[in-house]
């Protein structure tokens, strides 16, 4: 939570510091507000909040470690734009996580990752510097793995296979973000943003968590809802081209 609590501060505080150039005066607004055709991609990083309390209890309850619930996240997304409505989408996953049960016995993976479709609108914008909107909506997953910490031989495997159980959740996940993109060239004559750009996101996931899991392809039931719910912060790099019309 000290992480997160921090990563916000400081992207707070980088906003604030930088106001004055990223919001023009009222005189400038006029060219504040173009239609506008082209596209962006980018890859991104940043952390994610999740709901893990219910998963986290049962494991502790049964002698197992629990998984932090807020994990960095990499991955990346792309948009069209048309008269600066926005349409693409993006995909991110979670680095695995690994930890040893308190007793040394069994080690706990955990990994996430989820996708979604995406729609938003550009409200502020002289094609160079843009801010936007966005509205989510897809699915993602979480697999748990738990695996014996001693492995034996051949023989002992095949004397005693259980020795591992690979579990995972799927959900129903939507979304809402605000961003901020800018480009670094831009050509005032030409009204045209391009190449290389740097960017920031902040949002909420919100999935509609499931109680049944698989265990390879068997489903069960009784099990914790869990989910990619929170508050996220992502910093975006890539590229692009945005055109006034």
């Amino acid at each position: 939570m000290k992480s997160f609590k921090f990563l916000s501060f400081f992207i707070l505080l980088t906003v604030v510091l930088n106001l004055s150039i990223l919001i023009p005066d009222a005189a400038e607004h006029e060219n504040w507000s173009p239609k506008l055709v082209g596209g962006f991609g980018y890859l991104s990083v940043g952390i994610q909040n999740l709901d893990l309390n219910k998963l986290n209890y049962r494991l502790q309850r049964n002698g197992y470690q629990s998984f932090s619930s807020e994990p960095m996240v990499f991955g990346g997304g792309g948009y069209g734009v048309i008269n600066k409505f926005i349409i693409g989408g993006e995909g991110f996953g979670i680095i695995e996580e690994e930890v040893i049960s308190p007793n040394g016995l069994y080690k706990q993976k955990f990994s996430a990752g989820y996708g979604l479709f995406k729609i938003g609108y550009i409200f502020y914008s002289n094609a160079q510097r843009n801010f936007y909107g966005l509205f989510g909506i897809g699915g993602g997953g979480l697999q748990l793995k738990i695996i014996q910490n001693t492995i034996p031989n051949f023989q002992g495997i095949l004397e005693n296979p259980m020795r591992s159980s690979f579990l995972s959740n799927s959900f129903f996940m939507f979304n809402v973000g605000l961003g901020y993109t800018q480009f670094f060239k831009f050509n005032k004559e030409k009204g045209q943003a391009a190449g290389f750009l740097m960017g920031l996101e902040i949002g909420y996931n919100f999935s509609i968590p499931e109680d049944t899991w698989l265990i390879d392809v068997k489903e069960i039931g009784d099990g914790p809802k869990v989910g990619i719910t929170g508050l996220y912060f992502r910093i975006n790099y890539g590229g692009g081209i945005l055109i006034k019309k």
